[in-house]
C-alpha cells in the first residue's frame, strides 16, 4: 500500500470517528431532553400565606406547581381559572442538561 493509501485511510477514519462522535452527543442530548421534560416534583399550596424561593406572586392564591427534571416550573392557578405561569429562571438547557443528567444518572444507578 502506498502512503497516499494510508492518508487516505487516516482521513477516512478520522472522518468516521467525528460523525460517531458527533451522533452520541446527539444521543445523549436527546435522552437528556426527553429526561428534563419529566416532572420532579408537585406542590399544591396558598401563595398568600406561603412563599417559595423563586417566585414572588402573594397574588397567585391557591396554585400547583410542577418542577421539572430540567428545573423549569409550570404553575396552576386554581383561584384564576387555573391559568397556567412558568418560571424558567432555572431551567437548564444544552451542555448544562447532560451535564445535570449524567450526574443524577450515575448518581441513582451507580
Amino acid at each position: 500500500m502506498s502512503t497516499d493509501s494510508y492518508v487516505n485511510l487516516d482521513k477516512l477514519l478520522d472522518t468516521l470517528k467525528e460523525k460517531l462522535e458527533r451522533r452520541a452527543d446527539r444521543a445523549k442530548q436527546k435522552r437528556a431532553d426527553n429526561w428534563g421534560r419529566q416532572f420532579k416534583t408537585f406542590h399544591s399550596f396558598d401563595t398568600t400565606k406561603t412563599i417559595m424561593w423563586y417566585d414572588n406572586r402573594r397574588d397567585d392564591g391557591r396554585v400547583t406547581d410542577i418542577t421539572y427534571n430540567d428545573g423549569s416550573i409550570k404553575r396552576v392557578l386554581h383561584d384564576h381559572d387555573d391559568k397556567v405561569v412558568y418560571f424558567d429562571d432555572n431551567k437548564r438547557e444544552g451542555n448544562s442538561l447532560v451535564k445535570l443528567y449524567q450526574r443524577i444518572k450515575a448518581t441513582k444507578y451507580g
